[in-house]
């Protein structure tokens, strides 16, 4: 029998669906728009033709990243997915898991790693409901 430490661990992916499908569809929303306007030919002068294009690429990587966006657990760590970004964190260089407040425009508490650096790393995968947090009692 092996020990468990030489066992791979098994990929699993940790994603919000109903988070995953709105952002793929406001991202598509958004492309379209943007290709729908050059195409038309509603952008006359270059300003237009850039902005229109700005749109288009803005919406077709928010629905690209909609699609990825999650916390992947293998055996190499953890990989936390966002819209913008994504951070590899190794097994070895976290030094605690804790709860906090979670990213986004409407913070909520969600668990986050502290690595061996003292950085923070949000994993943005709030609980559906709210835990209640326990308060120390006086005597």
């Amino acid at each position: 029998m092996e020990p468990p430490s030489l066992r791979p661990i098994p990929t699993r992916t940790l994603h919000r669906p109903r988070q995953r499908i709105v952002l793929f569809m406001v991202g598509g929303l958004f492309a379209l728009m943007g290709a729908a306007m050059l195409i038309s030919g509603d952008a006359a002068d270059p300003a237009s033709a850039v902005l229109f294009a700005v749109i288009a690429a803005g919406g077709l990587w928010i629905a690209f990243r909609s699609c990825v966006m999650g916390v992947q657990i293998d055996s190499m760590g953890l990989t936390e997915r966002g819209l913008g970004r994504s951070k590899v964190v190794p097994w070895c260089a976290i030094g605690a898991v804790n709860t906090g407040d979670g990213p986004g425009l409407a913070p909520t508490e969600a668990p986050g790693l502290v690595l061996r650096n003292g950085e923070k790393v949000g994993l943005g995968l709030s609980p559906r409901t709210p835990t209640p947090q326990s308060t120390p009692t006086s005597p």
